[in-house]
């Protein structure tokens, strides 16, 4: 009944990694505009299935708006999490 949440995020051969704690497909922006208010229709999945890891690729000095939806269709009405890289 409730959204997926973000249990870690890390740096890993040039990846961004975002795991969550119950299996769900992710979904990325770079939207500063929209920031956390994104469609997660119009951005960029993070991986084809639901999974428990996500990863997409590192760009640095990008924030990365995070969203996230499980089996039930459950999604996080904001940000899953926002990662500003270095």
């Amino acid at each position: 009944n409730k959204a997926p949440i973000v249990v870690r995020t890390y740096h890993s051969s040039g990846d961004l990694i975002v795991v969550a704690n119950e299996q769900a497909k992710c979904y990325t922006s770079f939207d500063s505009v929209k920031g956390c208010d994104f469609g997660i229709n119009n951005s960029q999945s993070m991986e084809a299935g639901f999974s428990f890891s996500h990863s997409t690729q590192w760009s640095s000095g990008k924030t990365h708006y995070i969203k996230c939806k499980d089996l039930w269709e459950n999604q996080n009405s904001k940000c899953a999490v926002k990662v500003t890289t270095s």
